[in-house]
């Protein structure tokens, strides 16, 4: 569910010229950028480390093809801070930061995604969230925001709403400067 969704609604996105925020984490986060890869889009990882080494290594070849299509990977840290558990939360303030909405496709109920939307709310972002099955544990983050408030998404048109962003065609591949955030 996750995969179809993020493939669909940022894959959709990219096509209109919104920039993809995310942190290169494992997931969502890879498959956003995937996505973001596929359809000619602008993205920016933000990573929990120095920029010296990508973490996950996993997504190093990910990292790669997204810096020779433009798109950027940054870092407050200085070259070989490591990835730590507490570098992760901080990074989320800096992804939230850079995005004009958070969008949250999967969220357990201890995700760090939930970090992010509380940044997001704090820095006076949007909060989007497609809502889940209830009986699957990756939706039972994105249902309780969606209770307390966040947005539901169900197409990409809900983006879009919020984002001003209401008319851009499909077919315009010129970075608009709108930002959207996704995260696992």
């Amino acid at each position: 569910y996750g995969r179809t969704v993020t493939e669909q609604l940022v894959g959709q996105l990219a096509e209109r010229g919104i920039t993809i925020v995310s942190g290169l984490a494992l997931g969502v986060d890879a498959i956003a950028h995937e996505a973001a890869l596929r359809h000619g889009g602008l993205h920016i990882a933000v990573l929990a480390n120095g920029l010296d080494e990508i973490y996950p290594a996993s997504n190093t070849n990910l990292a790669r093809r997204l810096l020779e299509q433009g798109g950027a990977i940054i870092s407050e840290y200085p070259v070989g801070t490591p990835s730590l558990k507490q570098h992760f939360i901080a990074r989320n303030r800096i992804v939230a930061g850079l995005s004009n909405a958070l969008l949250i496709i999967e969220a357990t109920d201890k995700s760090g995604t939930l970090h992010t939307a509380r940044f997001a709310l704090e820095q006076g972002r949007d909060v989007l969230v497609v809502p889940g099955n209830i009986t699957s544990p990756n939706s039972v983050g994105c249902n309780q925001l969606i209770k307390s408030g966040a947005t539901p998404v169900t197409s990409v048109d809900d983006i879009l709403f919020v984002l001003g962003a209401k008319n851009l065609a499909s077919t315009s591949y010129v970075h608009k400067g709108d930002t959207a955030d996704e995260q696992a």
